[in-house]
């Protein structure tokens, strides 16, 4: 009979090359002694197979399917997949020490939960709040979008914390959930898909859970967090969500909010760049999306 390992890591790469190296050193020293497999596919066209093959010859390295998708990624991952849970794992993180043990004890002190999330650290130690993601709602995306975030308590360190969703860099989820709630939604091409996934989790009546305890270095985006072409994939993705889980009106009022903020942001670009004699970031990200919604509202379609 084939032996099942109690966790399957899923990589998804993409011209992720660069990051691999401290990746699987992490990954080697989080997982010594813990009954795992590995599985990575790379959505990119860097022949990041053979350097995954050479620093972990254990791997599982599954053939290209061509720029797929994050969620199609994963859900082709986690099909040859035999763990009883499966990790998923952004190529640009780095596991700290004893990263992946306390997923696994959260998984048995809260049996009910299906669904576990570690956080992301910066150099200094402090939590990035977009570890927590919130189901949206009109009065916490307006708040987002004039510039308020809602800070995770930088001293939570033990526990569980029960939460709306957690990050997809780090996502912790039973493989009998994932199979009942049918994977990812494959049609978010990228970003907001474990939102929508936490949220059918949510509206079937799972229960997702934060561990602070279990750690991770994420390289956001794996370069530029105001890329232009980084900011079009997050509008879309947000947008897809929006049309896929409200109806035509708050899905509306929902985009005009974010349209909002997108104005913001370039309105403030505009003035550093102005103060600045140069182009700002702020600038070249949002000048598309505010001039040429019609880009991002529609979502991937």
């Amino acid at each position: 009979m084939k032996h099942s390992p109690d966790i399957s890591i899923l990589v998804v790469g993409h011209n992720s090359r660069a990051f691999l190296p401290p990746l699987f050193a992490s990954l080697a020293e989080a997982t010594n002694d813990i009954d795992c497999e590995v599985l990575f596919i790379n959505n990119g066209t860097d022949d990041s197979e053979s350097l995954v093959a050479e620093l972990m010859p254990d791997a599982r390295v599954l053939p290209s399917q061509g720029n797929i998708g994050f969620a199609a990624a994963n859900n082709y991952l986690a099909r040859h997949a035999g763990g009883h849970w499966l990790l998923l794992l952004n190529p640009d993180a780095i596991l700290l020490s004893d990263a992946i043990s306390p997923l696994l004890r959260a998984t048995e002190h809260y049996p009910h939960v299906d669904v576990f999330g570690g956080v992301t650290v910066d150099a200094d130690g402090n939590i990035d709040s977009r570890s927590v993601l919130h189901f949206p709602t009109l009065w916490r995306t307006f708040r987002q979008a004039i510039g308020f975030h809602r800070k995770l308590d930088q001293s939570a360190t033990s526990g569980g914390i029960e939460v709306d969703a957690v990050s997809g860099a780090f996502m912790l989820v039973r493989r009998r959930r994932w199979e009942h709630l049918g994977g990812m939604d494959d049609s978010f091409f990228l970003y907001a898909e474990e939102l929508d996934f936490c949220r059918r989790h949510s509206d079937a009546g799972g229960s997702t859970m934060l561990v602070p305890a279990a750690r991770i270095l994420h390289d956001i985006g794996s370069g530029d967090p105001l890329a232009p072409q980084r900011i079009g994939f997050l509008l879309k993705g947000v947008a897809h969500y929006y049309r896929k889980h409200h109806g035509p009106l708050i899905s509306r009022l929902l985009l005009a909010v974010h349209g909002l903020g997108n104005t913001l942001r370039l309105a403030k670009g505009c003035m550093l760049s102005i103060a600045r004699l140069q182009p700002h970031p702020l600038m070249r990200a949002f000048w598309r999306p505010v001039l040429m919604p019609w880009r991002w509202w529609g979502g991937y379609r």
